[in-house]
């Protein structure tokens, strides 16, 4: 049977030529492919002992569950290796525009992405202050203000400093040095040369006069160089005297070229985003917001929305404002809460009324979209397209009227200050998108309807044996829908919740023996003596931790007592590498007509009683 699978997938994902490189977790097989698009996707789903499929930017995902390692030696066989040699990888693929467009968004998401927190603070602190202004709570002159806009002002004016930071962590390069290079290019002295309008020259050659501070893509490309620069210096630098030689080498080299050739043509290339979006929209702004407003769910379904994460912040630090996606975001997320909503009021699934309350809640308050698409919009499919349409129209009169964005938040009920701007009509109009969208979305999922999901019929004659499932670490707990993974929170593998841990320790949550484990650590499967199977999955996406931060306390096969220590792991580690901890805990065999109920909610410690089986 999984030869035949493994043989079938193989085929399905266009052939050994075409697989770079595959992997595997605890749950799918992981592949990256030279071209994705030959994927025969619909086939690969409807394969026996496939459970479904997954993308994302970087790899298409295949979905097997417990039996995953099987298939994936298999497939290991059939094709003689594990990766594609990239003689092969540069012989099939050809370097085009759209490549290289793609591959350079997803670097910059990759880089940025950690920045967003910190301009979404300083963008609401701005806010804050704006209506503190407005109210005559405070002065535009007194000390209080001053301090507040100065704290409020440093992610923009110290940017290029915490961009090389990121880059260099991204780019593997010195990031003390990166900081530095960075530093010189908002130094007081240079700023002081360019505001003067006086000529500058770097060893006779022109400079041309441009303020870096609030600027990105100029300190990104000079980072880049670095990873290049450094082998130089590394090679021409003697032994004896490298601990100062090649730093300083570095430093000649680096600020100089960025500040003669790679800064203006980052700076170009940062105005002529905020140019280009300016111009869209002021001359077809509601048509661009209107359509973006509706296809920014299906990014989030290709990834392709944290590609778009680095145009909005570039808009946002040149104009100050973000007139395009940050608007858009009103549609396309409350539309996603709304239409989650109206299912909850609709359906007559108790399960399903209960998932999709809890969606609505954490999309409309927090403006977290997944949740409501994965778990509830997507399986059902029409309340998506009401989603789609209720998204357009707010979207459109959020474009007709010019609301602009003042904070980089993510729009929802609670982020709605972040549209408080220098005229009070562009929080009217922003509040008017959002009742927009919330009531046609909603309306729209009654009108169009949707297949509900039955309630499961229990045989009353025959005994249901329950069970009380124990929590095997200690945290806050979280239905799977508030899972950041489709493939956990949409229920594909099976029934259970999630724990958010307070501290590093997994124990056994009953009598039972060890069934898998897995090189990079971070997960393990579990089978009670009654026959219960328990997938542990520490975190998400953490098998790229290549079992960093993890420490198994357990073999396969090992007999284990309720209370029994399996893994211990680092969560401090893992945040800092910007994972997510939350760790999902599903029920992997458990019978179709059996339910679960919540027994607890909030904190819990180990072996606290969760969930009951009925």
């Amino acid at each position: 049977m999984y030869e035949k699978l493994a043989k079938d997938i193989i085929t399905a994902v266009g052939g050994e030529e075409n697989i770079q490189n595959v992997i595997h977790c605890m749950t799918r097989l992981r592949f990256t492919l030279v071209d994705a698009l030959i994927v025969k996707d619909s086939d690969i789903k409807n394969m026996k002992g496939v459970i479904s499929t997954a993308k994302n930017s970087q790899q298409y995902q295949v979905i097997i569950g417990n039996n995953v390692s099987v298939v994936y030696n298999e497939i290991i066989k059939q094709i003689g290796k594990n990766n594609v040699s990239s003689e092969l990888y540069t012989k099939k693929t050809k370097i085009t525009f759209k490549e290289i467009l793609s591959s350079g968004l997803n670097t910059l998401s990759e880089i940025l992405t950690p920045l967003v927190p910190a301009l979404a603070a300083s963008g609401m602190l701005k806010v804050i202050l704006l209506i503190l202004i407005q109210t005559g709570v405070l002065t535009n002159q007194s000390s209080t203000y001053i301090v507040l806009m100065a704290i409020s002002d440093t992610t923009f004016y110290f940017l290029p400093i915490i961009v090389s930071y990121l880059s260099a962590e991204y780019f593997k390069v010195n990031k003390v040095l990166a900081m530095v290079f960075a530093g010189a290019l908002i130094h007081p002295s240079f700023i002081e040369l360019v505001k003067a309008g006086t000529p500058i020259t770097l060893i006779k050659l022109p400079v041309l006069p441009i303020d870096y501070a609030n600027s990105m893509i100029p300190t990104i490309l000079m980072v880049w160089l670095m990873v290049y620069v450094e082998k130089i210096a590394e090679k021409f630098s003697p032994e004896i005297i490298k601990v100062f030689f090649k730093p300083l080498i570095m430093m000649i080299i680096l600020p100089s070229i960025t500040l003669l050739i790679l800064g203006p043509i980052g700076d170009y290339i940062g105005k002529g985003i905020g140019f280009i979006s300016t111009y869209s929209f002021e001359n077809f702004g509601w048509i661009t917001v209107a359509i973006l407003s509706a296809l920014l769910p299906f990014a989030v379904l290709t990834g392709l929305n944290k590609a778009l994460t680095p145009i909005s912040i570039q808009i946002y630090t040149t104009l100050g404002y973000e007139p395009l996606f940050r608007v858009a975001y009103i549609g396309a997320n409350m539309a996603q809460g709304a239409a989650a909503l109206a299912v909850a009021f609709k359906t007559k699934n108790k399960e399903l009324k209960q998932i999709a309350f809890a969606a609505a809640s954490t999309t409309l308050l927090s403006g977290i979209t997944e949740p409501s698409l994965f778990g509830v919009n997507i399986k059902l499919k029409r309340p998506l397209i009401a989603a789609a349409i209720g998204g357009g129209l707010a979207g459109s009169y959020a474009g007709m009227m010019g609301v602009k964005g003042y904070a980089m938040a993510v729009p929802s009920l609670l982020s709605i200050p972040m549209f408080i701007g220098p005229t009070t009509s562009n929080l009217i109009h922003a509040i008017v998108a959002f009742v927009i969208v919330i009531i046609s979305t909603f309306l729209l999922v009654f009108v169009i309807g949707f297949e509900d999901i039955e309630e499961p019929v229990v045989d009353s004659s025959e005994a249901v044996n329950q069970a009380t499932i124990y929590s095997p670490l200690s945290g806050e707990v979280h239905p799977l829908s508030d899972v950041p993974d489709s493939v956990f929170s949409t229920g594909m593998l099976g029934k259970g919740f999630a724990i958010i841990p307070s501290e590093g320790l997994i124990v056994s949550p009953f009598v039972g023996r060890v069934t898998a484990l897995f090189p990079t650590k971070h997960a393990i499967g579990l089978i009670s003596d009654s026959g219960l199977e328990l997938l542990i999955h520490i975190g998400i996406d953490t098998v790229e931790l290549n079992g960093e931060g993890f420490e198994i306390l357990v073999d396969i096969d090992n007999k284990i007592e309720k209370g029994t220590p399996l893994i211990k792991f680092d969560l401090e580690y893992i945040k800092s590498k910007g994972y997510s901890t939350m760790t999902p805990i599903i029920l992997t065999n458990l019978e179709k007509n059996k339910r679960v109920n919540t027994i607890l909610k909030g904190t819990v410690n180990d072996l606290d009683a969760v969930l009951e089986i009925i």
